[in-house]
């Protein structure tokens, strides 16, 4: 992710990046999940407020991982026209869906546009192992 970021910024935005929680291994699916989502994250917030602070945050719980984008968008913007304009939240949402998490997207009630992918944490052999031990008679 380190280099998500810094690829927004050397295009010319000011990311802020913050993790809360102690960070956790996700499986190579969900950290390519996270992984696209954050860049078509950053890349829209690019496209639709430029010139505007991006935020990150990592919120490493002990059931999910909550990634959240989020920059202001200027008063008034139009949307950007592209080749296929409204594809990436889909695209997003799909990917959340195949790890089993979720995708809200939307304005805040501050006019901020906020991107919230939010996938579970994997449950351990050895936690599967101690379930499967305490439910023994």
């Amino acid at each position: 992710m380190p280099a998500l970021l810094d690829d927004a910024r050397a295009a010319g935005a000011v990311v802020y990046d913050a993790t809360r929680g102690e960070p956790w291994d996700l499986p190579p699916p969900a950290q390519l999940t996270v992984f696209r989502v954050l860049q078509e994250a950053l890349s829209n917030a690019r496209r639709h407020g430029t010139g505007r602070a991006v935020e990150v945050l990592r919120e490493y719980g002990p059931a999910r991982l909550d990634v959240t984008v989020r920059n202001t968008v200027p008063p008034g913007a139009a949307p950007a026209v592209g080749p296929r304009p409204g594809h990436g939240i889909i695209g997003m949402s799909e990917r959340a869906a195949m790890v089993g998490g979720t995708l809200t997207a939307g304005r805040t009630p501050d006019g901020a546009w906020r991107v919230r992918l939010t996938v579970p944490r994997p449950v351990r052999d050895d936690d599967r192992r101690t379930a499967t031990t305490e439910e023994a008679p």
